[in-house]
């Protein structure tokens, strides 16, 4: 993991972030998310230095104390001769959505480069603007415009696209949760050996991701009480269940 990096994109600009020093040689894929982590979405901007992606921009990229940041901020012409305005302004905790995207990275001078492509024009796919549009939050067509963000916007210099806009095939009683109900500490039963490696994130009823990590480490602690969901993902495979803090 990269912790805590984070940069501020513009449309029309090619731009070079540097992850950090990491003990690797290969290059398997690159995980991402647009927006800000809900850890940090709804923190103070003043406390970062004026040079760091989250301070206070002008034209501001922070919706206020409840909300946190905007994620993602459009704005231009469509419909008949352009002559219709649009505004897209996407933001909210439960539109912090990460993929993955598989490639390899190049060695220029030492340093591994990953070259990632972003065609802006697909996050308004399959949203009506010929009339003009004004949508700002966190529903409707900014979440949509959020989830294109994650599923059609970015390819690697070869074209794949992000695992997300893969359909994954739905698997059953791939594995147990216990004990159910439970007081705060969880453990993960495997009982489906394609699912022996599988990453797991666990979402609330809103769909906020709450937590992530292997199976392989299958003991968990949530201190809040509340439905809860978790889902196993390996190989284009997943399995979701149920479980319950009381």
């Amino acid at each position: 993991p990269a912790e805590s990096v984070y940069m501020l994109a513009k449309a029309d600009m090619t731009d070079t972030i540097n992850l950090g020093s990491f003990n690797v040689t290969t290059i398997e894929a690159i995980r991402f998310a647009i927006g800000v982590d809900p850890g940090v979405n709804n923190d103070d901007p003043a406390e970062w230095s004026a040079l760091h992606p989250l301070s206070p921009k002008n034209p501001s990229m922070h919706w206020g104390w409840a909300s946190g940041y905007r994620f993602v901020a459009l704005e231009g012409n469509s419909g008949t001769g352009f002559g219709q305005e649009f505004q897209i302004h996407a933001l909210g905790n439960k539109n912090f959505f990460k993929q993955s995207i598989t490639t390899g990275a190049v060695d220029v001078n030492g340093s591994l480069v990953i070259a990632i492509n972003a065609d802006y024009t697909k996050s308004v796919s399959n949203i009506s603007m010929s009339s003009g549009l004004i949508e700002h939050g966190e529903s409707g067509e900014a979440a949509n415009c959020l989830r294109n963000f994650q599923t059609k916007v970015f390819t690697s210099t070869s074209g794949q696209s992000s695992v997300a806009s893969t359909p994954e095939l739905k698997i059953e009683n791939a594995f147990a949760v216990s004990p159910v109900p439970s007081t705060g500490n969880v453990s993960i039963g495997v009982k489906n050996s394609q699912f022996s490696k599988a990453t797991y994130s666990i979402t609330d009823m809103l769909g906020t991701q709450i937590a992530e990590g292997s199976v392989m480490n299958s003991s968990l602690t949530i201190s809040d009480r509340g439905i809860y969901f978790i889902t196993l993902t390996q190989g284009g495979l997943s399995s979701t269940e149920k479980f319950i803090i009381q």
